[in-house]
């Protein structure tokens, strides 16, 4: 597991990433948005279910969102320690108003329920996103983890969780994942790093430990918090005339 790190080496000043690695995630949004399209044009619609344009699309915003973040993270660590003293606070409110804005550019072309409005999509999602990030949290209070790390953990984990939902799990997806890692890791990768990210002085100030564990846990425990959010997502979902 430790091989992660070889793919995300500084080698680029001011950067997080190799060009090598940055050259990886515009070819894999490549090959998704010209599938979506390729799709659109046959008129088959998304493959196996998956609208590729949509996702290419969303992700290819995500990662020139995280472009101009990434130069903004002292700004934003000081805007955001006005909320609270309490860390946990200010790192789940981080992460799931990234994630508010991963869904509301995926809205248009990923709606949570067929026909849900715009507000109804975003406070139903809200639950299993406050919950997966304060588990995660729990991850990031205890373990040493670099922001590379915790964009290709935290987003595998939720990743992992799309798989899981959309009924994916097989054998073809493990090559199709591998093949484009940069931009599906981005995909949840975007809000689950950005609590690391921006609060990167506040998390480095703590004592934490180092552990293969992380690796696991780091997976499991988002994946905890998403289930417990999504039961009470259903809860609600009537509210809003879901069943």
């Amino acid at each position: 597991m430790y091989q992660l790190d070889i793919l995300f080496q500084n080698k680029m000043p001011n950067t997080l990433f190799s060009k090598k690695i940055i050259i990886w995630f515009i070819a894999s949004v490549a090959v998704l948005i010209g599938g979506g399209i390729a799709d659109k044009v046959s008129g088959t619609g998304g493959s196996g279910g998956v609208d590729a344009l949509g996702m290419g699309t969303t992700i290819l915003i995500e990662g020139i969102l995280f472009y101009f973040l990434f130069r903004k993270t002292d700004f934003l660590g000081k805007l955001v320690s006005r909320l609270s003293k309490k860390l946990w606070i200010k790192s789940v409110f981080i992460g799931w108003f990234s994630a508010m804005i991963v869904e509301a550019i995926s809205y248009p072309t990923n709606p949570l329920f067929p026909g849900i409005s715009f507000w109804g999509d975003l406070i139903l999602t809200s639950p299993p996103y406050i919950f997966a990030h304060y588990f995660w949290f729990l991850i990031l209070r205890k373990y040493k983890i670099s922001i590379r790390k915790s964009l290709a953990i935290g987003g595998t984990s939720l990743l992992i969780a799309e798989y899981i939902s959309g009924g994916m799990i097989n054998p073809i997806i493990i090559p199709i994942t591998a093949a484009l890692f940069p931009a599906l890791a981005l995909m949840h990768g975007f809000h689950m790093v950005m609590p690391r990210l921006i609060l990167n002085q506040e998390f480095s100030a703590i004592e934490r430990k180092e552990s293969r564990k992380v690796y696991l846990w780091g997976l499991v425990y988002p994946l905890i918090g998403l289930g417990i959010g999504i039961i009470i997502m259903f809860g609600l979902a009537p509210l809003f005339n879901i069943s």
